[in-house]
């Protein structure tokens, strides 16, 4: 099969199949949207190994980078011994997911397990663009797919993956005024659009979009950060394909 039939077949198989959540706990908020594909069934996960798949530079928007501030992204750089401070802040963020993802695998008796790919190894994992499958559902937006092959050779092989294909961040500041008074609100927000690969049958099981939010007291913060990353991951993993 190419990677242009691999598309095409894709794009055909799923159907629309919409969910959409917003909640607010503790001053967090999320919502995302997703397609399905309608035969797949939540058991099929049982005894398989589901990778968090490294997010990707290229996938962050340029106009809306990691919102830290600077003194926060060089330590991150010093952490993660990255030259590069979004990268850096993207392997913290990652980290935060994968450690969530586990948790909710486990408490949810998902049936998967968590594969990750460390951030030490994130060099031999992006070094060949040709180890990638390149799959899109609309002719636009693309998701970078790493070839099992890759997956196996560090030591990271799975039947599953989740791909974030885009990602932006931004901090939003809010005025409300009423008979009250003036109010400020300020939070840390995320969106992005992630897709789930079968390997075992080379299909796309769903793709989506997704938005959450955080409040914080002014200006985002490492830890704050941490918390759109188990956010990001909770809401992937609370709907089809993953229950249901």
């Amino acid at each position: 099969m190419t990677r242009s039939s691999a598309c095409t077949h894709v794009a055909r198989s799923l159907c629309l199949s919409i969910s959409l959540l917003a909640a607010g706990c503790g001053g967090a908020a999320v919502s995302s949207e997703r397609q399905v594909l309608p035969s797949f069934h939540a058991q099929e996960l049982q005894h398989t190994r589901l990778l968090l798949a490294p997010y990707a530079l290229k996938a962050l928007d340029p106009e809306r980078a990691v919102p830290l501030e600077d003194e926060d992204m060089e330590d991150l750089a010093k952490q993660y011994s990255d030259k590069d401070p979004n990268r850096a802040a993207l392997k913290a963020f990652y980290a935060s997911s994968a450690t969530r993802a586990q948790s909710v695998l486990a408490e949810q008796s998902i049936g998967a397990g968590l594969v990750q790919v460390e951030p030490a190894r994130w060099g031999s994992y992006f070094e060949n663009s040709a180890r990638f499958i390149d799959v899109t559902l609309d002719g636009k937006l693309r998701y970078q797919v790493p070839e099992r092959s890759l997956l196996a050779e560090l030591g990271s092989d799975a039947d599953f993956v989740i791909v974030l294909g885009s990602m932006a961040y931004q901090t939003t500041h809010t005025t409300t005024t009423n008979n009250a008074g003036t109010f400020r609100s300020h939070s840390a927000d995320f969106e992005g659009r992630f897709l789930v690969w079968d390997y075992r049958k080379a299909r796309a099981l769903a793709e989506g979009k997704l938005e959450c939010s955080v409040n914080i007291k002014r200006d985002a913060t490492l830890d704050s950060l941490k918390d759109l990353g188990r956010l990001v991951i909770e809401e992937i993993l609370a709907k089809r394909p993953f229950h249901g």
